[in-house]
């Protein structure tokens, strides 16, 4: 990897190695000395010290371009967040050990990573469908997986005038993260992205024993369609326990909104 920079040279010297910060504990693939890798990730150490974190480098999907990792407690596997950035090479795709893996349907799984990769499903409209994408969308609805990101919202701009804004960074979670209910919605910024032609995608997991597990979406209620108010009462009616008869008071009048009942 060379992401680092040098802090005494002004033009900026490349290094070999991570961004190192003392409050956190990077992923990294099992690299060598001849090897290179694009994927990367980081935890507080607070939470890697008490093995809530894990960096599963066993995993079948855990190449030089892919991270797996796991979120535990009590011994027990509660979410897995699985990274992955697609060099594309200059003919098909890369994604080929992705395709061959079916996920644990059990537990819960965010996949996450710049994918490079248009369909109809996540891209802009006027992309060019990769032959791929149709292959990483049939996978995905195998696995039950569903697309996290806000509908057509920009995850990269490019730096040249030519480039046109695109949607290649995605995030998925299978049908047991969103059944746990442990997910907010994802925020997608450019601005948090320090600099970066790719935003952020971001969101935050709650775990099952934590005290603030999003709760459901509330209900968005009914409005009554003035044209049916007669199908409707009837309906009311023939549910409620009986049907009380109303009269108007003898002398009140004809506007009067509100009425006397007789048996």
């Amino acid at each position: 990897m060379a992401t680092m920079q040098s802090d005494t040279d002004p033009l900026g010297t490349a290094q070999l190695g991570a961004p190192i910060n003392n409050m956190w504990e990077p992923s990294i693939p099992k690299v060598t000395p001849t090897t290179t890798c694009k994927a990367i990730g980081y935890a507080q150490k607070s939470l890697t010290r008490s093995g809530a974190i894990q960096n599963n480098m066993t995993h079948p999907l855990a190449t030089l371009n892919s991270l797996v990792v796991d979120v535990t407690t009590q011994d027990a596997i509660t979410m897995q967040i699985i990274n992955i950035y697609h060099a594309v090479p200059l003919t098909g795709h890369n994604l080929c050990f992705l395709f061959s893996h079916e996920l644990d349907e059990l537990t819960p799984t965010i996949l996450i990573g710049d994918f490079n990769t248009h369909s109809p499903l996540w891209s802009l409209p006027g992309c060019t469908p990769l032959s791929w994408g149709g292959d990483l969308e049939e996978w995905a609805d195998h696995n039950g997986l569903k697309v996290l990101n806000p509908h057509r919202v920009v995850t990269w701009v490019g730096s040249k005038e030519s480039d046109h804004p695109s949607i290649l960074n995605l995030a998925f979670a299978n049908e047991a993260a969103h059944f746990t209910n442990q997910l907010s919605s994802m925020k997608v910024s450019l601005s948090d992205s320090l600099g970066s032609d790719h935003a952020t995608l971001s969101f935050q997991v709650y775990p099952l024993d934590h005290l603030t597990l999003q709760p459901p979406p509330a209900p968005t209620g009914y409005k009554p369609d003035p044209e049916r108010r007669d199908a409707w009462m009837k309906e009311f009616a023939r549910l409620m326990p009986y049907t009380p008869t109303y009269t108007l008071m003898e002398g009140a009048p004809s506007d009067q909104s509100h009425s006397g009942v007789s048996a």
